[in-house]
């Protein structure tokens, strides 16, 4: 494969992980070309790949090899964050890539209803921001930028966005409330 067919593989699996949840052997073959894919350096960005796997829904796990599969996955896909942001560069990186998105996402907003998947989009840039946190993200940023994007009308298409929109507002709006109350803060960066 070359990188360019990386790349489509893994932005296709950022689309079908909007729409369904994964099997744990999904989820442990994802992790393992995403991995090797970094290793060979076939990608150089894989933040957000990353973040995709690591925010996404796994099925139910029923047997006991498959909560270990999960557990290796979930420990890999950190070591794989923790790694990209040991680069200082890619600290910079990450800054620089939270203050554009964040300014498209507030324009954009503003000026008309958004489709599904670019609430999708939006909605993984907040969780991203609030778990890595940068320089440039403050928690009252946060908090404004969920209320924004909670507060967004969003073009459905399907019974099943409907449902995925509705799960995932139910989660921005408990992270509006944990942060409003202080229960949750984004940490500083020296």
């Amino acid at each position: 494969m070359e990188k360019n067919t990386y790349v489509q593989y893994f932005e296709n699996m950022i689309e079908y992980l909007k729409f369904y949840d994964l099997t744990v052997n999904e989820f442990k073959t994802y992790y393992l070309r995403l991995s090797h894919a970094i290793e060979k350096g076939f990608i150089k960005k894989p933040l957000k790949y990353i973040w995709a796997l690591l925010d996404t829904k796994v099925k139910p796990i029923l047997t006991r090899t498959d909560e270990e599969i999960f557990n290796f996955v979930k420990t890999g896909l950190s070591a794989l964050l923790l790694q990209t942001f040991k680069d200082p560069n890619n600290a910079k990186m990450l800054d620089d890539y939270y203050r554009n998105e964040f300014a498209k996402m507030e324009q954009i907003i503003s000026l008309n209803n958004i489709s599904f998947e670019m609430f999708a989009s939006y909605y993984s840039l907040i969780n991203m921001a609030t778990d890595i946190p940068t320089k440039s993200i403050s928690s009252t940023e946060l908090i404004s930028l969920i209320r924004l994007l909670f507060n967004t009308n969003v073009e459905i298409l399907t019974p099943k966005e409907h449902e995925r929109l509705i799960q995932m507002k139910a989660k921005l709006e408990k992270k509006y409330h944990s942060f409003s109350n202080g229960e949750l803060t984004v940490p500083k960066i020296k």
